[in-house]
């Protein structure tokens, strides 16, 4: 009988054993875990932990709690290496998870784990991988006790698993392999409880166009990745280039280009960075140059897009008094290039910038004829008819003239007027005074006053009350001139005004 039993001991034994080593798969598995530190600003050790890689070009994942505070945090792979953590790519503080994207340029592979496809059942059998640097197969069997789910239908598990610290954000695979989730914090070595978050889960983390108020993000201080769609990237970009510093935002264009290399916006953003710089170079502009040169190669030349962005970008860069001596940074050059968009793609946007463009080269016909076009088109506006009358004004139209463009402006606005329609009331107004229509200009006025919630000042009610009293409209013209001395009783021609005025009705 004691042979039986001392027999039935060595068979439960080497089963055990034989279980914790796991399948011969896992030594492979293995080299997928690694070792994280992360580190303060000061460059002193915060925090070590463990994650795993889930792709082969070095996305790695691990545990929130040992990111946050970090401003720089290093990979060790089971054979020693360290691979720093180049940008974050999503994070969620509830679930405590973290998705990275690591330097795997001084490593010739990356061991990765697959995600599980199939369904997971309760009593499943999992097994927890460590990190290691030896070649064994050492690991946690467990089974799966409950599912449940957690946002998006994803799941997080609970099993009956024994577990350390050692194993945090350790992976939890299926017996065939498949990684099921990270292992979480919260577990009870007591009663052989632990959890892990659906690794699908994790995969769906990314930054976001407005990844800046992400408080999760914030709390992590290592560079973060952009949006995988280009135009959620452009707006992260866009957002970013209020909040970070010219070097920082200069990475981050270096990094979009990188990421989308056949979209022009990169290019053309990355030029306006470097000929907007305070120490321009000559080697700034030559780079700035071979950005415009790649976007016109993006579009063999033809795309009359990419030319209206060169275009832009040009007509800025014109102004910089550091430039002004380069033709290919000149207006010249930018009527160039809105002409080459236009004969490929006549849109009315494009006449516009043209119109703008020759009214900087003081070529006022050209520009009244291209605005003139704009007009009879679907991007009429008011502020194109608005320059079309300045125009005809400069070009020394009669005010019939002139009030026939001011009116379509007027028309293209809609009641009750705001702010932006202020500058066109006022305009209109003007320009009826000048025509001696001066009941009129009031109408416009008093317009103008309301569309600026009445924040105006002395010098509007002086200038409202020289109209009024033309109009005759005495007792208009007496409130408004007794409200600019009100408002600026130091001004001697306010207050001589005032007292004409008060004379001249016989008071």
């Amino acid at each position: 009988m004691k042979q039986i039993y001392t027999t039935l001991i060595c068979a439960f034994l080497t089963f055990q054993v034989s279980f914790a080593q796991g399948p011969k798969w896992v030594t492979k598995a293995k080299r997928a875990v690694f070792s994280l530190m992360t580190f303060d600003k000061e460059d002193k050790l915060i925090k070590t932990g463990n994650g795993f890689f889930i792709s082969d070009d070095g996305v790695g994942v691990s545990d929130f709690n040992l990111f946050k505070g970090a401003y720089r945090a290093v990979a060790v792979d089971t054979d020693g290496k360290e691979l720093p953590v180049l940008s974050i790519l999503g994070a969620d503080d509830t679930f405590d998870v973290v998705k990275f994207q690591v330097d795997i340029s001084e490593v010739k592979k990356i061991q990765s784990l697959t995600p599980y496809t199939d369904s997971i059942q309760v009593g499943a059998e999992v097994l927890v991988i460590p990190y290691s640097t030896q070649s064994d197969r050492n690991c946690r069997p467990g089974k799966v006790k409950e599912i449940t789910n957690i946002r998006q239908n994803h799941k997080y598990f609970t099993f009956d698993l024994r577990l350390k610290e050692s194993l945090y954000s350790c992976p939890v695979l299926t017996a065939t392999g498949e990684v099921i989730g990270i292992v979480q914090r919260e577990f009870s070595p007591e009663d052989m409880i632990s959890h892990a978050v659906d690794i699908n889960f994790i995969l769906d983390q990314e930054v976001g166009p407005l990844a800046f108020a992400d408080l999760s993000l914030k709390d992590i201080h290592i560079k973060k990745g952009l949006p995988l769609n280009e135009d959620e990237a452009l707006v992260y970009l866009y957002m970013a280039s209020s909040n970070l510093t010219s070097h920082q935002y200069l990475e981050l264009v270096n990094d979009f280009i990188n990421q989308f290399p056949q979209s022009k916006e990169g290019y053309v953003r990355r030029a306006q960075y470097l000929l907007s710089k305070e120490d321009l170079t000559d080697q700034d502009i030559k780079r700035a140059e071979d950005d415009v040169n790649r976007v016109l190669k993006i579009g063999n030349g033809l795309d009359a897009e990419a030319l209206f962005s060169i275009t832009k970008l040009v007509y800025a860069a014109s102004f910089n008094p550091l430039l002004k001596e380069s033709k290919k940074w000149s207006l010249d050059s930018a009527l160039a290039y809105i002409n080459q968009a236009i004969a490929i793609d006549p849109q009315p946007v494009y006449t516009q910038f043209k119109g703008d463009v020759l009214i900087e080269l003081k070529r006022l016909e050209d520009a009244l004829a291209a605005y003139t076009e704009v007009n009879k088109s679907s991007m009429a506006s008011a502020l194109s008819f608005y320059n079309t009358a300045i125009l005809k004004e400069n070009l020394g139209s009669s005010h019939d003239e002139i009030l026939v463009l001011l009116d379509s402006c007027v028309n293209q606005l809609v009641e009750p007027y705001d702010m932006d329609a202020s500058i066109y009331l006022f305009e209109r107004a003007r320009v009826l005074a000048e025509a001696e229509r001066y009941r009129e200009a009031m109408v416009d006025l008093d317009s103008y006053y309301h569309a600026v919630n009445g924040q105006v000042n002395a010098q509007f009610y002086y200038f409202r009350e020289q109209i009024a009293v033309k109009a005759k409209m005495y007792k208009h013209a007496i409130e408004d001139i007794a409200r600019a001395v009100e408002l600026d009783s130091e001004e001697l021609l306010y207050q001589s005004e005032y007292a004409a005025l008060n004379i001249r009705v016989g008071r």
